[in-house]
């Protein structure tokens, strides 16, 4: 456990580090192309293709950081009106289903990324494979930030029962 923890926090700097890198780029590229666009009618051909790839691993990244940060949408109201029992299966539940989810999501997206690295984009000669890349990339760091949640998780809850606590 000790070591999911050090691995996910070396994770969570570099994924941090780089969405600042590519936010910054993709607001340059954007700012640019704007400018350039309506202020002097010259349109950067490749830059549609360029923030869309970018866009696609901010979002995937930023993911990861949410569940890391445990920033996603979560239903705490509605919980919280289900009984505490029951409410544990819920959650064991939900648990699983996004766990099988990120794993199967990380096994599709390796297979298109690997299919789509012989085609390339239009207007910039990197392959597809880049962009679907982001899947697994961005779905890895989620289920060890997800695993390392979980076991805490229940870490928590067996120390509670072995100290007599009701759970």
């Amino acid at each position: 456990m000790e070591a999911l923890s050090r691995l996910n926090s070396v994770l969570f700097k570099i994924i941090k580090e780089i969405m600042i890198i590519i936010g910054f780029f993709l607001i340059a590229l954007t700012f640019i192309g704007v400018i350039l666009r309506y202020g002097f009618g010259i349109s950067i051909i490749w830059a549609y293709e360029v923030s869309m790839m970018l866009l696609v691993w901010v979002s995937f990244l930023g993911a990861a950081i949410a569940v890391q940060t445990k920033s996603h949408v979560n239903f705490d109201l509605l919980l919280s009106k289900i009984p505490e029992k029951t409410r544990k299966w819920i959650v064991l539940l939900k648990d699983i289903i996004i766990l099988a989810f990120l794993v199967i999501g990380t096994y599709y997206g390796y297979k298109v990324f690997r299919q789509t690295m012989r085609q390339s984009m239009q207007t910039i000669n990197l392959p597809v494979g880049l962009l679907y890349l982001a899947l697994p990339v961005g779905f890895i760091p989620m289920i060890l930030f997800f695993i390392e949640e979980a076991l805490t998780e229940f870490a928590s809850n067996a120390q509670k029962i072995d100290r007599g606590g009701k759970k």
